[in-house]
């Protein structure tokens, strides 16, 4: 929970540190990538690691990615790169949408 919530109120360094110190790990290796790609805005690797994800881990991998470009395409807008938002909407979100 402590740290979650130095992750949550951006103390990451601080976060990793006490994990590296304490031996325990909160997360497992694909999860720290996953988070680490998120951050970074690699939605693209995000992506692959849903793919590369354990067929019995129970995850709707076309809702997450559809999530996962719909945020990328916001991201893209409110930065002011149309264009790009564009593209991202018509070959990564619309495909991914639920209600088709």
């Amino acid at each position: 929970l402590l740290n979650q919530s130095l992750r949550v109120l951006g103390f990451q360094d601080i976060a990793d540190r006490l994990q590296e110190e304490s031996g325990i790990s909160l997360e497992t290796a694909v999860v720290t990538r996953f988070r680490d790609s998120l951050s970074n805005g690699a939605y693209d690797e995000a992506c692959k690691i849903i793919d590369s994800l354990d067929p019995n881990v129970q995850v709707d991998q076309q809702t997450a990615k559809y999530l996962l470009f719909r945020e990328k395409y916001l991201e893209l807008l409110a930065k002011g790169d149309t264009r790009a938002a564009l593209l991202c909407l018509r070959n990564d979100v619309t495909p991914r949408s639920p209600d088709t």
